[in-house]
């Protein structure tokens, strides 16, 4: 009668994870689709937050960030610390997938949807949501050396002039995956790490393992587990009635 109970107990374990997991999968690999590249930030609320700190004007700025792959899409968020009393330099990021870095820049673009130099490197805008940008990667050795991605940029300045105690600029943008792995060369499912950093912003990077399948991975092995589970108890029943007799 205990080994029934054991044996149900264990099964109703493995049923709710074969629920539960996949809806949870599921809702992480939609919520992608929730982030909106509009200046508005509170659908990145729920992401896992990573810092980024950066010595200046004797104290310590401390950035948050945020990064993720809904496999269509790489996301990147990153909110400036009130304290760094500057603006982003969105032309500076980099991106790293594999080991191979690249520049990542945050090109403005004219009403023709063509690279503006001159505005890229004019950090020196007014408050106000900002989105005629696209991000290009700079492919050091590759032709072409500046390569467009199908891309959606926001930047929000929330003080033009950068006082201490005011909120810092903030930007979220999305980079299409078929794009990064074209430029990289490289098959999605065979991405390890992919990283993205601003040193002007400061030296740890925002960094994220594998793409959108990594869920289903860390569930497959949740199964694992419990089907482990079952066959010891099994096992552990067994000698016991072994031992009896």
């Amino acid at each position: 009668m205990k080994t029934k109970k054991i044996l149900v107990f264990v099964s109703l374990i493995f049923l709710l994870g074969a629920v539960i997991f996949p809806q949870n999968i599921a809702k992480g690999a939609e919520s992608g689709s929730d982030i909106v590249i509009d200046g508005y930030f509170d659908d990145w609320e729920g992401f896992p937050e990573q810092e980024i700190t950066y010595g200046n004007n004797n104290k310590e700025s401390n950035h948050g960030g945020n990064i993720y792959s809904d496999g269509d899409y790489l996301y990147v968020h990153v909110a400036m610390d009130e304290d760094y009393g500057s603006y982003m330099q969105t032309h500076s990021f980099y991106l790293t997938v594999n080991g191979t870095r690249y520049n990542l820049m945050i090109g403005a673009v004219d009403d023709n949807g063509q690279l503006d130099y001159g505005n890229t490197y004019n950090v020196y805008r007014p408050e106000g949501i900002h989105q005629q940008f696209k991000v290009y990667i700079l492919a050091q050795g590759q032709n072409p050396y500046v390569n467009e991605t199908e891309s959606e940029v926001a930047l929000c300045i929330y003080d033009a002039s950068h006082q201490s105690g005011t909120k810092g600029d903030e930007i979220e943008f999305k980079v299409s995956m078929k794009d990064i792995c074209r430029i990289y060369n490289i098959e999605e499912d065979a991405i390890q790490t992919i990283s993205i950093g601003n040193p002007n912003i400061g030296g740890e990077m925002l960094i994220m393992s594998g793409t959108s399948s990594g869920p289903y991975v860390a569930a497959g092995l949740g199964f694992v587990v419990a089907a482990a589970s079952l066959v010891l108890v099994l096992r552990a029943n067994k000698k016991r009635k072994m031992m009896a007799s």
